[in-house]
């Protein structure tokens, strides 16, 4: 993993450690990660159980993440 990616994963990690659900918006806006699927897709390989919570109200597939558990060692 570079190092850029490993900080994005870190921002968001520590974003979903708060107990909040993030989403793309609040990565773009919050923590400047454009790119958030392969962040949790990266975070979920190294043990990270990390819940998607689809909107059935919306057709964009839109999406939010929540950490519920898991640790990578």
């Amino acid at each position: 993993m570079t190092s850029r990616r490993a900080t994005q994963c870190e921002a968001v990690l520590q974003w979903l450690r708060t107990g909040r659900t993030i989403s793309v918006p609040e990565a773009e806006r919050d923590l400047g990660v454009y790119r958030l699927a392969p962040r949790i897709h990266e975070l979920r390989r190294a043990g990270y159980i990390i819940l998607s919570i689809r909107d059935p109200e919306r057709p964009d597939g839109f999406v939010w993440y929540l950490l519920i558990g898991g640790d990578a060692a």
